[in-house]
């Protein structure tokens, strides 16, 4: 009888609601194992990504799935980089309250950019993940031999640990300039391969913030956006004193 042949439609779906990854619990296992070994179980993680092949498999198709952070990282360890990655609600700009490390230092290095230039930045200084930004990969990196995105760049988080990561999957610097825009503190001129950035009153005004945290001995990672700070009327009467 002759195999059917397998279209689009016969792939199983990614799944939004839970991970679609499989293991054995408790493992790992091998033929030195005693005892009967476990079933392969599927992971009940909630997933953060949609991870989906570059190249067609020996059957011509593209196939998807979606993926727990922690399984994410599995995939790469074991299958290199070989998947775009998309994050699952990857259109909702992050909130300010959950912004870290990332977000700030890059509001502070736009305002450098503003201060020192035309606010065109280095592309080879921003993180950028070129499934999802191609057109922005720096020059000096696009030469290398290895530009691939690592599920460890991903934007860091408020409250992020190295023992407790809080990282958003696929998000690059880039991203993190939406975020910014979105929040109100920067714009985006230039093209789209060639962004420039503008800083406004309010992000002026969280920028001026950023430094007297900083020259307090704070860091990015522990800069706080104060209850006030939400309010924008409030960061333009900070700006207009200043």
């Amino acid at each position: 009888m002759k195999k059917k042949k397998l279209t689009q439609a016969d792939l199983i779906p990614p799944d939004h609601a839970r991970c679609q990854a499989e293991e054995r619990p408790g493992g790992p296992y091998s033929f030195m194992t005693i005892g009967p070994i476990p079933k392969m179980e599927r992971c009940t993680a909630k997933p953060v990504c949609i991870a989906t092949e570059l190249k067609p498999g020996k059957d011509g198709l593209k196939g998807s799935m979606s993926l727990c952070g922690r399984h994410l990282a599995v995939l790469f360890e074991e299958r290199g980089p070989h998947f775009s990655i998309v994050e699952i609600n990857a259109t909702k700009p992050i909130q300010v309250s959950e912004f870290g490390r990332d977000h700030w230092s890059l509001l502070a290095y736009i305002e450098t950019l503003c201060v020192e230039g035309d606010g065109s930045p280095d592309l080879d200084r921003m993180r950028c993940n070129v499934t999802r930004h191609p057109g922005l990969v720096g020059p000096r990196s696009a030469k290398s031999d290895d530009v691939h995105w690592r599920p460890r760049w991903a934007t860091r988080l408020k409250g992020h640990a190295e023992h407790a990561p809080r990282q958003a999957v696929g998000h690059d610097d880039h991203d993190c300039a939406d975020d910014l825009k979105a929040a109100g503190f920067i714009k985006v001129l230039g093209t789209g391969i060639a962004p420039r950035y503008e800083l406004t009153q309010v992000g002026a005004a969280v920028a001026q913030a950023i430094r007297l945290h900083k020259q307090s001995g704070g860091t990015f990672s522990n800069f706080a956006h104060d209850e006030p700070a939400r309010d924008r009327d409030f960061w333009k009467k900070r700006a207009r004193a200043t």
